[in-house]
């Protein structure tokens, strides 16, 4: 399956990993891992500061610990916090294995 998010610079999943957080350069996108709906979108862009940034709609309020996608990675490889989901990003999008 893939999730097409064009210009995507980091995701990360909720603590729970109920949710994915991508960070995009049109926004942030919030979706459920289990259907892979979005569920929420914040078309205002941030940066991330430590490693994290501000999550939305059922995480609004919490900061979410994202890995970023730069110059010298082309690829974000990610796997959720029970381990059974496991993601590759890339500028166009995310693949989920």
């Amino acid at each position: 399956m893939h999730l097409l998010i064009g210009g995507l610079m980091a995701i990360g999943f909720s603590k729970d990993g109920k949710y994915l957080l991508t960070l995009s350069h049109s926004g942030r996108g919030l979706y459920m891992t289990q259907t892979w709906e979005r569920i929420a979108r914040c078309p205002q862009t941030v940066y991330p500061t430590d490693g994290k940034i501000p999550g939305i709609g059922p995480l609004d309020g919490q900061m979410i610990e994202v890995k970023e996608r730069n110059e010298f990675n082309e690829k974000i490889e990610i796997v959720s916090p029970d381990g059974m989901i496991q993601l590759i990003g890339e500028s166009d999008g995310i693949t989920i294995l």
